[in-house]
């Protein structure tokens, strides 16, 4: 019997995995169903649990897992705290996620332990911890059976970033690269432009960021374009840094337009183009998010230089 009730998450989990969602939704419903009607409270709640989840509804999940861990004959201990830590994590809540995890990693039987090592590393990255994310993410990747090291390679390479160690975050952008089946080179390769910028290594920044924009898998080519301005700018290519600049305006999702305006107009500034300048300046100061007082010292100055031409 017991076997049959571990088929029946099983088959479910396997649903979820395929992105089947509407018959992983059916089947957990009959499932929840048989538990309650043979007095199994435990997993009916942890697949309620799991379906909140699903539909992105994590605050709506954590009864569900509070109740399905009051079960002591529930099998799946390790794995519902692993799955709850992630619920918090989604939630912003870092030291709920932290102490959910450690809970999943300290029970026999959790079969989701790369899972739990990098997620963990991600709540301690999230408070600025980056020595201890680095551990857990080194911890993930020793795993065998940890299926997405493309991730924690890239995350590995984000903390070592923050630390000012470009050259092993490099090191870690160009392995997540080379991870199968890691589905989103875009990110890696933007950052990867990032540590050869911080470096000053500006033909591969360039380099780097032209093939973030042709990659999947960039959540913010706006930002990518922008990055691109600023190295050419740096490399006395204005030329090309005004094209890029102009192209992260015209590209949906960017943010912060202020911070392109205000690159537009110290391209015009370093030509002696005060009046141009100073326009630029007052675009990026009208915009929201782009209250910087460098910008309006700029703009005093690009105003009283026009004027004495």
């Amino acid at each position: 019997m017991q076997d049959t009730h571990e088929q029946r998450l099983d088959e479910v989990r396997r649903l979820l995995r395929a992105g089947n969602l509407k018959a992983a939704g059916r089947r957990a419903q009959e499932a929840i169903a048989d538990f309650e009607a043979e007095g199994l409270p435990g997993p009916a709640e942890y697949l309620r649990a799991i379906l909140s989840c699903t539909a992105e509804d994590y605050a709506g999940s954590l009864p569900h897992f509070e109740k399905a861990a009051e079960d002591p004959d529930l099998e799946q201990l390790g794995e519902l705290w692993v799955l709850r830590g992630l619920a918090h994590t989604h939630l912003g809540e870092h030291d709920c996620g932290i102490e959910c995890f450690e809970k999943g990693l300290g029970m026999s039987g959790c079969d989701a332990v790369g899972t739990a090592h990098y997620n963990l590393g991600l709540c301690w990255a999230a408070k600025g911890e980056q020595d201890r994310a680095i551990e857990c993410y080194e911890r993930a990747l020793a795993e065998a059976d940890y299926d997405t090291p493309g991730e924690a390679w890239y995350s590995l390479g984000g903390a070592y970033y923050n630390k000012g160690d470009f050259d092993r975050a490099a090191d870690c952008f160009e392995k997540a690269l080379n991870s199968r089946g890691y589905d989103k080179p875009g990110k890696a390769w933007n950052n990867l432009g990032g540590v050869y910028t911080a470096e000053g290594d500006y033909e591969r920044a360039i380099q780097c960021y032209r093939k973030a924009l042709k990659a999947r898998g960039n959540p913010s080519p706006a930002y990518t374009w922008y990055n691109l301005a600023v190295v050419y700018d740096a490399a006395s290519d204005p030329k090309h840094a005004r094209e890029c600049y102009e192209q992260a305006l015209k590209t949906p999702g960017y943010d912060f337009p202020g911070d392109a305006w205000n690159g537009i107009g110290m391209l015009h500034f370093a030509k002696g183009e005060y009046a141009q300048a100073a326009r630029c300046f007052m675009r990026a100061l009208a915009l929201p998010r782009h209250d910087n007082p460098a910008t309006l010292e700029l703009l005093r100055v690009a105003q009283d230089r026009a004027e004495r031409k």
